[in-house]
């Protein structure tokens, strides 16, 4: 079995032979060997270029995008303006992985509450907060 994912909108092309869709399938096949692709429930770590912890995809001339959303638009699942492509890893948030099974738009705010319930936000504020506590005062407050 192929564990390649097919994008959905070659999937969907009436006419094969569409200059449009033939450009689409080189993006397509040009992305696709930028990713380790393994199987369907592991990572599908991102090969290429990288800036802040992130995949980067060429898309000359219009510039640089995630790798991320590359992939969930391949998925059939195009990130909309003023949305993030959010990581739901099994072994924990992965930043590298493109596998469209581990991935999910959503909002900024989707995000802050993915790294509060994960306990990764390490805000400046809440280790200040947490400095603040002395080792004495936290055994205090936990046996009242």
């Amino acid at each position: 079995m192929n564990d390649e994912p097919q994008p959905i909108l070659l999937l969907l092309a009436d006419d094969p032979g569409d200059p449009w869709l033939k450009a689409l399938e080189r993006l397509s096949e040009r992305f696709w060997r930028l990713v380790d692709v393994r199987g369907p429930d592991e990572c599908w770590e991102w090969l290429g270029g990288m800036s802040n912890g992130y995949g980067k995809f060429s898309l000359y001339p219009s510039g640089v995008i995630q790798a991320t959303h590359v992939a969930l638009a391949f998925a059939g699942r195009p990130i909309l303006e003023g949305q993030w492509a959010l990581h739901t890893c099994p072994g924990g948030d992965n930043s590298r992985c493109c596998n469209p099974a581990h991935l999910r738009p959503g909002t900024p705010r989707d995000n802050s509450r993915d790294m509060v319930e994960r306990g990764r936000h390490g805000s400046v504020r809440v280790r200040k907060l947490n400095r603040r506590v002395r080792p004495s005062e936290a055994s205090d407050q936990t046996n009242e």
